[in-house]
């Protein structure tokens, strides 16, 4: 590993894609050591690879990132604030590529390294980011979490007010996927979200019509989760301040190159369907 990290700062194209396979292909060989000096200038020697214009790159960056989540697993999360504003600029770009690694990184970080609560509490800009396909995408996002970790993984009140703001975005895609988010958090909180909304949020009065019906097509198709009912497990909308600091880390987990005192001689450790359950308002 240590020998990649001047790698990293080439400036020509073609260099940096044959070094980005290069980095693949190590990190995909079980049977290589993966042992670096310092795992922080690493990670902060490859986030220029994830913000670089040429989308192979890009890709490539945030195919080595996704790698890295998965050897590392929580020792990766004091690198979080470096690499999440980055990936979450990535969910805009105008390749399918970067995007989709994009998302495959985000998903991978709330599997490995930090609650789907905690990573959505870092994903609140997103919400709100001048490029309209960040804004659709995160909430592609909140579907797909929803569906594979449940509604107990996310305390939605906390992101009400971004997607009924979203309601009445300029763009109508997002306008559009906004009011599909709606409806399908409903299929997992049930009547609790409803009254938030009519309740607490100013959601636009041209919409909410349509919003309530539909939240009753869903309720009278029997497409509601149980814990839209009060059936399914009361999940936990908190962290439990992130698995108890994913048991208070260890190894490179405990320190950061570059924004925190270096490790020396760290070893590292080794779409979008609607339906499936858990809670939280």
């Amino acid at each position: 590993m240590d020998a990649f990290i001047p790698q990293l700062l080439t400036t020509d194209t073609r260099k940096k894609i044959t070094i980005g396979g290069d980095i693949l292909k190590y990190l995909s060989d079980p049977s290589n050591s993966i042992v670096c000096d310092d795992i922080g200038v690493f990670i902060d020697g490859i986030v220029p690879w994830m913000q670089n214009s040429n989308f192979k790159v890009s890709t490539q960056g945030l195919n080595v990132m996704c790698s890295l989540v998965e050897h590392m697993k929580e020792d990766f999360r004091p690198y979080l604030s470096s690499v999440i504003p980055p990936t979450i600029d990535r969910l805009g770009d105008s390749k399918d590529s970067v995007r989709n690694e994009a998302r495959n990184l985000l998903t991978l970080l709330m599997s490995n390294v930090i609650s789907p609560n905690s990573l959505f509490e870092r994903l609140m800009a997103a919400f709100s980011h001048k490029n309209g396909r960040v804004r659709e995408e995160v909430m592609q996002c909140l579907q797909s979490t929803l569906t594979s970790h449940g509604a107990g993984a996310v305390t939605i009140s906390r992101l009400l007010p971004h997607l009924v703001r979203l309601l009445s975005d300029p763009t109508a895609p997002v306008r559009d996927m906004a009011f599909i988010t709606l409806v399908e958090a409903y299929r997992h909180y049930g009547d609790r979200l409803r009254a938030d909304l009519t309740n607490k949020y100013p959601v636009p009065p041209a919409k909410l019509p349509a919003l309530l019906s539909r939240f009753d097509e869903a309720k009278n198709s029997g497409l509601l989760m149980p814990t839209a009912t009060g059936q399914g497990d009361e999940g936990k909308g908190d962290d439990e301040t992130d698995r108890a600091s994913m048991k208070s880390g260890s190894g490179v987990g405990k320190s950061r190159a570059s924004s925190a005192p270096p490790v020396r001689r760290t070893v590292l450790g080794t779409p979008l369907p609607s339906k499936t359950a858990g809670t939280h308002t």
